[in-house]
């Protein structure tokens, strides 16, 4: 037997189509069928009409307390509107449709999902860099990702930023591990980051292009820094490289040439390195800075990623 629910294709509008292929039954289908009956239509996505109903609705549902409800219904809202359709659209819309994502980075903050908020303030940021301090949507959105970064520092209280003695001073980046987290047999330990290419050879792979994903990993093992746990023990210093991991973008090749930039801190209790700069979002190019946030797990010979907050701010 052929599924009706074809016959809602037939005539309709998009956002009808859309609500009417997810209802069950037929009876809606029959009232839009019947002249006379049929409600009005809903409003295409991505206008003026359409953002701000969705948006007047899901802040009553956060005033009236229903924070993960409101996330939905506005992760929904942007699901349904591509921001390529946008670019040709009016301003207004485009102002609605930034106030959308910047309603749900303040649902996702009032949750404590810190990281979510900060991925959809970045390409807001990028977007109003240019536009006056005084815009209202500029200085919401920059406060909010002061907030979110906040409450994402609070997550790492417990890390510490020692001075490595036991490294050249050319090294990239280095951090000394707590007593608790040195190595048995050891006097003293760090992590340290060495081997990251200078700017002109990220340059460089720019101008000649970074080539298919197995080519992007080769240039990563090549232009990349590696980490090297340094133990010391009496007058004996031994080095041991940690493999990198795949999917971190400290080892990717269009972000590591931030972590010269950067800091690095740990975790005695959880042996965790969090990893964090700032710097441009596209090595060797990119004219957004883009603020890497990464924590990794340690051992003895490698490094794990467990936590990424990488972001695109300005």
């Amino acid at each position: 037997m052929p599924d009706r629910r074809i016959h809602c294709l037939r005539g309709a509008t998009v956002a009808s189509v859309i609500a009417a292929c997810r209802l069950p039954g037929i009876a809606l289908l029959v009232l839009w069928a019947t002249p006379g009956r049929a409600d009005p239509p809903s409003p295409p996505p991505c206008v003026h009409e359409a953002l701000v109903a969705g948006l007047d609705a899901a802040r009553a549902q956060a005033a009236a307390g229903h924070l993960r409800a409101a996330s939905d219904a506005l992760a929904a809202l942007v699901g349904s509107c591509d921001f390529a359709v946008l670019a040709w659209r009016d301003a207004e819309s485009i102002a609605d449709y930034r106030a959308v994502l910047a309603e749900r980075a303040a649902v996702h903050a009032a949750l404590g999902e810190h990281e979510a908020c900060l991925r959809i303030l970045g390409p807001i940021a990028v977007d109003l860099s240019d536009s006056d301090d005084a815009n209202p949507s500029k200085r919401r959105a920059l406060g909010l990702i002061d907030q979110c970064q906040a409450g994402r520092d609070a997550r790492f209280g417990g890390f510490s930023r020692d001075a490595c003695t036991l490294v050249a001073d050319d090294a990239v980046a280095a951090v000394a591990l707590p007593a608790a987290a040195v190595p048995k047999g050891s006097d003293a330990a760090c992590i340290a980051f060495e081997g990251l290419a200078g700017d002109d050879a990220f340059m460089r792979l720019t101008e000649t292009g970074w080539g298919n994903r197995a080519e992007t990993q080769r240039h990563s093992r090549r232009l990349c820094g590696h980490a090297v746990l340094v133990t010391r023990a009496g007058k004996k210093v031994t080095r041991r490289t940690l493999a990198s991991p795949t999917d971190g973008r400290a080892f990717d090749v269009g972000f590591c040439c931030n972590v010269g930039r950067g800091t690095l801190s740990v975790d005695a209790a959880t042996r965790r390195l969090r990893i964090r700069a700032q710097g441009a979002s596209v090595c060797g190019g990119g004219s957004a800075t883009v603020s890497l946030d990464e924590v990794y797990q340690w051992s003895a010979r490698a490094l794990e990623l467990v936590d990424q907050g990488t972001f695109v701010l300005r």
